[in-house]
């Protein structure tokens, strides 16, 4: 009985050290500033759940075998408290290194040094009580005679390299690009913990596309692919592998130039579609249009019966124009037709001009239901009202749309309060929309989207209230999400995906499948009565912003996945999820490859102005909501403080592994050397 209860007694320690370093983090630096420069990292609550499951696991295993090989503690005796300490050192530099090596959590040096010192001063005070008989100063003495004694044996020398390890690691993670991608990998290995029963494959052969936004196929032609690629291009193709694209729909001139969040984003057929029939040949697609630094955002119907449907302005229908801000960000993507007939788009937050921004004046931060066919009658009724950014026209508003007739927000509007709902799609068993909203520094949210719901933001994103203002008339009733969840190392895009119907995986029924494209992987939506927790069934080889790009089930019940590939060249792969842990082959990735500076350009849009801003001056439109210092490349002070070596190794590691915010991600697992290089050279030279 005194064992355990000294064995309890010593995990307590532990919880109370954990616990204790959590709270006083704010107000105390455990690593002196002078030392190094680290910065606040966020922590949720599972990561700190994870943080005390890696400590009192691994230190009750380290407190269970010394106890059998050395005896329980003997508090008065001074060898016994000093070993004591070599124990829990052990315990320690153990437990950070597996936390560091195989979570996916974030990882905050300052409090695991916090740990390491209350914890230390806890062991320290009970083993100067233990041997108060001999009196304080005696007491002391001995104890710390001891602990250099037992610092001099062989076991104690190992201990002590042991406790200096992750030092060293952090030291190397820094300097050696190699081994950071190495221990970047090992950290994603690990985060699939998951039983993968599934994986991915090359659903087209050796066919690759430029950006890959979304493929679907038509029930009634069903034997083809359309594939949407990011500059507008949309493709037709066979099922069968091998077989030639053909290039259907061209609008890059109508597109323009590609940036940040910008291009083609989405398209559905019409519900009656027939392929270049005089019947319904209608695709909606909605893109952005970047022309002279001037921004737009269109839903338009094409019409594929046209001999020359390419020549956009001979087949295309414009039935929204929207003016927007110039940041490129934020536009959303979807566009869905129900089992009602009438077309969905989801629609982002970005999509405004500065002084249009409620929902009265304009579109935006929401999902917008409309009646393409103007049935009319006891069913849909003329647009009353425009937005003063844009013009709206060949389409009717749904007599039962939530928001019809109500001042204070176009009639458009089905469900409000989502910051970039990316993707959408309708499950007709359960006749619910599901759709993922794309979240900014810290939440990504999985949504049941009903008519007439407020989704919260941009007061509340996930569980947690933002900061900003809650309007003192909110228009809808609120909703939270039905999933959320927080950034990782390796998570942090939500790509909304399909509620899964079809016989080809029937173990998957009734499952919601989503993906995250910074990791790469594809979920699928776990719920009970107690829990919603996703589970990882396969994964890509490309990861973050090269990641994936959307989730579709075809009518056969395949599920297609396609993934972005680099900005430059064709390297985006349509995917099919198939039974078995494989995995599409990688494609071998030249650090020789030449690159233009349009090339470079493109690889900052799209992967650093989200935070750093266009032109680099620090002011992308996620800065306010890091709370943290964002470097103004602009600024000549920049180049002159951070080396070209510098800067590459930042972009590289991250922040965490350069003393600056974890909010940086590492780009080592997405960019290539040379890309890294390029990187680095461009951000210097724009001041």
């Amino acid at each position: 009985m005194r064992k355990l209860i000294f064995f309890l007694f010593e995990l307590v320690i532990i919880a109370s050290a954990i616990g204790l370093a959590h709270s006083f983090e704010n107000s105390i630096q455990y690593i002196p500033k002078g030392l190094i420069s680290l910065p606040q990292v966020d922590y949720s609550s599972s990561d700190l759940i994870t943080l005390y499951v890696y400590f009192i696991v691994v230190h009750a295993i380290v407190f269970f075998l010394s106890n059998i090989v050395s005896g329980t503690w003997a508090i008065s005796s001074a060898s016994s408290s000093a070993g004591r300490i070599f124990v829990l050192m052990l315990g320690y530099s153990l437990s950070t290194l597996l936390l560091f090596l195989t979570s996916s959590s974030n990882f905050d040096p300052n409090l695991v040094v916090g740990i390491a010192l209350f914890s230390g001063m806890f062991y320290l005070l009970i083993g100067v009580l233990g041997g108060l008989k001999l009196g304080p100063v005696t007491s002391i003495k001995n104890l710390l005679e001891n602990i250099i004694k037992r610092a001099f044996t062989i076991s104690g020398v190992l201990i002590i390299f042991l406790t200096l390890t992750p030092a060293i690691l952090a030291g190397a993670f820094v300097k050696d690009r190699d081994f950071a991608n190495t221990i970047t990998q090992l950290r994603m290995q690990f985060s699939n913990t998951d039983s993968v029963q599934y994986g991915l494959v090359s659903a087209v052969g050796d066919l690759r596309f430029k950006q890959p936004m979304l493929v679907k196929s038509p029930e009634t032609d069903s034997n083809s692919l359309y594939i949407l690629q990011r500059n507008g291009q949309i493709f037709r193709l066979s099922r069968q592998q091998n077989s030639t694209p053909d290039l259907i729909i061209d609008l890059t001139q109508k597109v323009g130039f590609i940036e940040m969040e910008n291009g083609a984003l989405g398209f559905d057929f019409h519900p009656k579609f027939s392929y270049k029939e005089a019947n319904f040949p209608y695709l909606y697609v909605y893109y952005t249009s970047v022309h002279d630094g001037r921004q737009k955002n269109y839903l338009s119907r094409f019409d594929l019966s046209k001999a020359d449907v390419k020549k956009t302005n001979n087949s295309e229908m414009v039935l929204m124009e929207l003016n927007r801000e110039s940041s490129g960000f934020h536009n959303g993507g979807s566009v869905e037709f129900g089992d009602d007939g009438f077309l969905y788009l989801a629609i982002g937050e970005g999509v405004r001009t500065p002084t249009q921004k409620h929902f009265s004046n304009t579109l935006r931060m929401g999902v917008l239901r409309i009646d393409v066919d103007q049935q009319g009658g006891e069913i849909s009724k003329p647009i009353q009202r425009s937005p003063e950014n844009g013009h709206t026209k060949n389409y009717y508003i749904p007599l039962d749309n939530p928001f019809l007739n109500n001042p204070e927000i176009l009639e458009e509007y089905w469900a409000v309060g989502l910051r970039n709902p990316f993707r959408i799609s309708f499950d007709s068993h359960q006749q619910q929309w599901w759709g993922g909203d794309v979240g900014s520094t810290k939440w990504e949210e999985i949504n049941i989207l009903e008519a007439g719901r407020h989704y919260q933001f941009p007061f509340i994103e996930g569980s947690e209230e933002t900061g900003s203002e809650r309007p003192s008339v909110l228009l809808g009733l609120q909703k939270t999400p039905v999933y959320a969840y927080f950034h990782t190392a390796t998570e942090r895009a939500v790509i909304g995906g399909v509620v899964y119907r079809g016989n080809k995986f029937q173990e998957l029924n009734g499952y919601y499948l989503f993906a995250d494209n910074y990791s790469g992987n594809l979920y699928r939506l776990e719920r009970n009565a107690t829990v919603t927790e996703k589970v990882t069934l396969a994964a890509s080889n490309d990861y973050a912003q090269r990641g994936i790009s959307s989730v579709t089930q075809h009518p056969s019940g395949e599920i297609y996945v396609t993934t972005l590939g680099k900005a430059s060249g064709k390297t985006g792969k349509v995917l099919k999820l198939v039974r078995g842990s494989v995995t599409e082959a990688a494609d071998k990735d030249s650090n020789l490859e030449s690159l233009t500076s349009a090339d470079v350009s493109e690889i900052y849009a799209t992967n650093c102005a989200r935070c750093h801003g266009a032109s680099g001056k620090g002011d992308g439109p996620d800065q306010k909501l890091l709370n943290v210092s964002i470097a103004d490349f602009t600024n000549p002070n920049y180049g002159q403080r951070r080396s070209q070596l510098e800067i590459e190794s930042i972009i590289a590691e991250g922040g965490s592994g350069n003393g600056l915010s974890p909010m940086m991600p590492p780009w080592n697992v997405v960019l290539n050397d040379n890309e890294i290089r390029s990187l680095a050279t461009y951000i210097r030279s724009m001041n």
